[in-house]
């Protein structure tokens, strides 16, 4: 045999050696991220296409792996290379497994992978021939079942899609659109609309001029998950049983549900893959729901290696200076919520002007669009990067964010006008929580209920059905979002849903007691942190138009703020004498909004741990 045919024979040996361990990493991904949604009834944190993309993915990897490998088995034996790609590939594949371990040493699971890769090794057939014959079997093999599986998810997902859209009455005569916007972490102290020094809502604040503006809207959670839920549900966070390893329970019908009931197309935008994906519960009742996207950087990140801290730290890298940066931290683990590729507003805002192009419009519809820049990591484009300060901080590339999306959702609100639609659409604008920079020595989200993290913007305009140029100043909850739609799209006659419709608060007709009670949750925090207040402890807010009360329930410490006087709440009232009249009031309104809202037959959930 001539030397270039040997040197081409041990080349496919080594891609089918190459493949066969990628597609064995494959169904681990796979089986692992199962066992997450079925077992643990949690996060897996992958798309609905995993089936198709982590193939590819660990593909990739190992085809990476491969090039080294490849160079120097054209320089040795046919059995000195397959037995070296042997090991190096299984080495791999060991790794990975033991990637999402951070309690072991990078060191120490390099080490463990490379001696399993040589004992498992030494199990195999000796001969290069069998062992070729073994992995070229394997790959093919899990790749058919894998492309099988796919096509039958991708055809069930049409299927059902096609099935619920035939099962839908006819819509109620005169019915408008709905369109729910959500702006992910944004709190309302940080835009314009709200009195910010900065101007980073020029859109925003033209659009809202046609509606009204609640002044004091409270976020029933600080952090994603339970905060849209009661948005959805109108069930406040406690009887949810959402965690940050626990996606919502199917006990509650939500507002998607709901409304296709009544003959709406229901679509979902969701740009927060994290805690408003497919798996969290929330795309329940919706025809259509538009997470993870199907594109490059999506199909490298469905596996364990794309999902890696160092993989997504070199996703966002700007600069060949960010990239040594990260490759020299290593940083070779999986947290248990990975990160993803993320929608841009841009991207989010052209999703929704294509389908409400190509839609039936012989339907409303209901479209919820979740809006994530202002999330941390802050990665503004680079014409806004510094457009509020040289060098920026996070807080300045925090506003440069919210501004980003304040263009898009101006593209948006312009389409709608110029298409004639925006007369016969409910609007609303909302947050889901907000952020902390340094207040109370507290950054990012989920780890308090101070003003910073629950008090949030919320617009609603209905052009002829809402009163334009109106600001309401009582404090509000958004558990009532799903029952207001209910009322102003005039659909609520028979229906029944928690909360209460807003619409009181702008016919000036409102009481404290005729919307819901302001109150925020947070029942533990994501990882044991000294420095919050809510590491060991339930964390309960209420508002009223002076007062906000926090309880810690399980270290029993009570703080109060007169929070329009004391915006950074840095003075505790909790036994003063101005104080003390309202403190057993939003004591009993806490205990008795929360005890009227118990659904039916509850019952609470174990709280799942995190875990690699």
């Amino acid at each position: 045999m001539n030397e270039a045919v040997t040197i081409g024979r041990k080349l496919r040996d080594v891609l089918w050696l190459a493949s066969g361990c990628a597609m064995v990493a494959t169904v681990y991904f796979l089986v692992r991220a199962g066992g997450y949604l079925t077992l643990a009834g949690g996060f897996a944190t992958v798309s609905r296409d995993v089936l198709w993309m982590a193939p590819l993915s660990h593909l990739f990897f190992f085809g990476v792996l491969a090039l080294p490998v490849l160079a120097v088995a054209s320089l040795v034996g046919r059995a000195a290379a397959v037995r070296s790609a042997v090991v190096v590939f299984m080495s791999l594949l060991f790794f990975g497994v033991l990637m999402p371990w951070t309690q072991l040493s990078r060191f120490a699971a390099l080490v463990l992978a490379i001696g399993a890769a040589v004992a498992a090794h030494r199990r195999l057939p000796a001969d290069p021939d069998r062992l070729v014959a073994l992995s070229r079997r394997v790959a093919l093999t899990i790749a058919t079942l894998c492309a099988v599986f796919a096509t039958v998810s991708v055809a069930w997902r049409v299927v059902t899609r096609q099935r619920a859209i035939a099962a839908m009455p006819e819509a109620p005569a005169g019915a408008p659109d709905v369109l729910l916007i959500i702006l992910d972490t944004v709190r309302a102290s940080a835009l314009s609309l709200y009195g910010y020094g900065r101007e980073t809502t020029p859109e925003l604040d033209e659009f809202a001029k046609g509606g009204v503006v609640f002044e004091t809207a409270i976020a029933p959670a600080p952090w994603t998950l339970p905060s849209h839920a009661t948005m959805f549900t109108g069930r406040y966070p406690a009887w949810l049983n959402v965690d940050f390893q626990q996606r919502m329970n199917r006990a509650e019908p939500t507002l998607a549900e709901l409304l296709r009931a009544k003959g709406y197309s229901t679509v979902g935008i969701a740009a927060n893959t994290g805690y408003a994906s497919w798996e969290s519960g929330l795309a329940r009742g919706f025809t259509e729901y538009h997470d993870y996207p199907v594109n490059l950087e999506q199909v490298i990140r469905s596996s364990l290696y794309g999902s890696s801290t160092i993989a997504d730290k070199l996703y966002r890298a700007r600069t060949r200076a960010e990239v040594i940066k990260q490759v020299m931290a290593h940083r070779f683990d999986v947290p248990p919520k990975p990160e993803h590729y993320l929608m841009t507003a841009a991207e989010v805002t052209d999703r929704f002007l294509d389908w409400q192009r190509s839609r039936d419009s012989r339907r409303p519809y209901f479209a919820f669009l979740n809006y994530y820049d202002a999330h941390d990591p802050y990665t503004p484009p680079d014409s806004l990067r510094r457009k509020f300060a040289k060098p920026p901080k996070p807080r300045d590339l925090y506003d440069a964010e919210i501004l980003y999306m304040d263009h898009h959702l101006g593209r948006l609100f312009k389409s709608l006008e110029a298409s004639g639609a925006l007369r016969n659409t409910v609007v609303i604008v909302a947050a889901d929580h907000g952020e902390q920079f340094g207040e109370r020595g507290l950054k990012n989200h989920a780890n308090s209920v101070y003003t910073a993290l629950v008090h949030v913007p919320l617009v609603v305009r209905f052009d002829g059905r809402v009163p334009a140029g109106t600001r309401v100043a009582m404090p509000v909850s958004l558990r009532d979002l799903g029952r207001t739609i209910i009322d102003v799209a005039g659909i609520g006659k028979d229906v029944a849903f928690p909360g209460r419709s807003l619409a009181s608060a702008w016919r000036r007709t409102a009481t404290p007691d005729s919307v819901s009670a302001p109150l925020a949750l947070l029942e533990r925090v994501r990882e044991d942190d000294p420095s919050s207040p809510a590491t060991d402890s339930t964390m309960i807010a209420a508002f009223d138009d002076r007062w906000h009360l926090i309880r810690m329930t399980r270290r029993k410490i009570e703080e109060m703020f007169d929070y329009h006087v004391d915006s950074a709440e840095e003075t505790n009232l909790i036994g003063s004498d101005a104080a003390r009249d309202a403190l057993p009031r939003l004591r009993d309104l806490m205990h008795s909004a929360l005890v009227a809202d118990i659904p039916p037959g509850f019952k609470a959930a174990t709280p799942q741990k995190d875990s690699p």
